[in-house]
């Protein structure tokens, strides 16, 4: 009976830990837009938003991804499978392509090549950012094919 008294007391401890400690999937939007290359949906570009602020402490899900379909649309999710938490975001693209056709990302393809400009591939050049917040969600980036 002593045991159960020394363990009992601590349960409630735990439990305010553990919801402290853990970030509600209320704190998540979804995050979705259109991509458009000069003018006109993308397909298959792979659409990263990566945080500004290497410093976050939820970092591991405020990296998402997603793919455009036909129209240039995409939705994003982080590495939960969920949307992101509100924040400042960098947002890079790519798209590969093989004799000069789309390449379906989730197949292996041989003479792909990448079609976008080297800026907006990494996290360190893109110049493209969206402040993701509870009500802006839905975003538009117009990319460039040429190199400027």
């Amino acid at each position: 009976m002593r045991y159960y008294r020394r363990i009992r007391p601590t349960w409630p401890v735990l439990i305010v830990l553990a919801v402290g400690c853990s970030r509600g999937t209320s704190d998540y939007v979804s995050v979705t837009g259109t991509v458009t290359i000069d003018g006109k949906p993308a397909d298959g570009v792979r659409v990263d938003f990566l945080p500004a602020n290497e410093s976050d402490s939820s970092v591991r899900d405020r990296y998402a991804s997603g793919y455009t379909d036909k129209a240039g649309r995409f939705e994003v999710r982080s590495v939960s499978g969920q949307g992101i938490p509100p924040g400042e975001y960098k947002v890079t693209f790519s798209r590969m392509l093989a004799h000069g056709k789309g390449v379906d990302p989730k197949k292996k393809t041989s003479n792909t090549r990448e079609s976008l400009p080297d800026k907006y591939l990494t996290k360190e050049k893109t110049d493209q950012t969206a402040q993701v917040t509870k009500d802006k969600t839905d975003f538009v980036f117009d990319l460039s094919s040429r190199l400027k």
